[in-house]
């Protein structure tokens, strides 16, 4: 949202080159050495402690959480309200949600989106990522609505006679007996984090042969 140079400290799962000062918990002394303004968390990082020191210190805080494809443009827009940009989160959500509307279409194919190879993660049809799959005509596995990824196994994977998996990037090396029984298709590990260029990624798959 053009805020980049205002970051001083990251989360270790953030790409960018700067101070990490948190994973799935909040490092608190390594943040507030940075003498942050702001400070945006996840709502599972959340705790009573942090929240105290934030509101002691008189800090502008968010908590959320990208359960929903539409909560991604919903906490940009406070985001944006909260750093003084209202108009600019507005402008976001409407493209955010034109993109949304907009996103092609493919023949329905069973898929699943494997986070991590050993151990095996996959990620659910309830994450937003396979939210956005399913509104291009994917059918998406495994079904859950409780959990954004879970544990899963390779047997569970041959009884579920898919068409293709896809996996990030990241996910470490394809076992071979996946290479030799499923089509499978890499996606780009910018599609883990939530933000426009995520979802402009799946306009490229109106050019791959493999969903016509």
């Amino acid at each position: 949202m053009g805020f980049k140079e205002d970051i001083v400290g990251v989360s270790a799962f953030c790409p960018l080159e700067l101070p990490k000062v948190a994973d799935v918990k909040i490092n608190w002394e390594k943040l507030l050495k940075l003498k942050p303004n702001y400070v945006f968390m996840l709502n599972s990082q959340k705790t009573d402690k942090g929240i105290r020191i934030l509101e002691n210190l008189n800090i502008k805080y968010g908590i959320y959480s990208f359960n929903s494809l539409k909560n991604i443009p919903l906490c940009a827009m406070d985001i944006a309200e909260i750093l003084g940009k209202k108009d600019l989160g507005k402008r976001y959500f409407n493209k955010f949600m034109d993109l949304i509307k907009n996103l092609p279409k493919i023949k329905e194919k069973k898929a699943i989106y494997v986070l991590w190879w050993e151990p095996l993660i996959v990620s659910t049809s309830s994450s937003y990522i396979c939210e956005t799959m399913a509104l291009m005509g994917f059918e998406i596995y495994p079904k859950d609505e409780k959990t954004d990824f879970k544990k899963y196994s390779l047997e569970n994977l041959f009884n579920l006679s898919l068409d293709i998996i896809f996996y990030s990037e990241e996910a470490g090396t394809i076992p071979k007996i996946i290479k030799d029984n499923f089509k499978t298709y890499p996606l780009p590990s910018s599609i883990n984090r939530p933000n426009l260029s995520f979802i402009n990624y799946f306009y490229n798959f109106k050019n791959e042969n493999i969903f016509n």
